[in-house]
């Protein structure tokens, strides 16, 4: 197998495993507001059109997208319980689905 197809196919499993995990915790109710409101955040500046700079510049445009959601994302982690956190991935892990290739 391609070694470049294989290395997108495990970051794409990778990106939807932290979509799951991102989910499991917004949907959790001990997770904080505020946690709650960059979470969105994050995931609406990431689906919305509209950027602070555009996509069509490139290399500027995607590593913007990359610094703002991710730094929400992270701001977002240091105010949720880690009781929380190791919930998510317990439950994210039982309910892992097997891809076959």
């Amino acid at each position: 197998m391609d070694p470049l197809f294989s290395a997108f196919k495990s970051s794409a499993l990778s990106a939807t495993q932290e979509v799951s995990f991102y989910r499991r915790v917004l949907l959790d109710a001990r997770t904080p507001v505020f946690s709650r409101l960059c979470l969105a955040c994050a995931l609406g500046y990431l689906a919305l059109p509209l950027d602070i700079v555009p996509d069509f510049l490139p290399i500027i445009g995607h590593l913007n997208d990359i610094m703002i959601a991710g730094g929400l994302m992270w701001l977002a982690a240091q105010f949720i319980p880690a009781e929380v956190i190791a919930d998510a991935r317990r439950e994210q892990a039982s309910k892992e689905v097997v891809v076959i290739p």
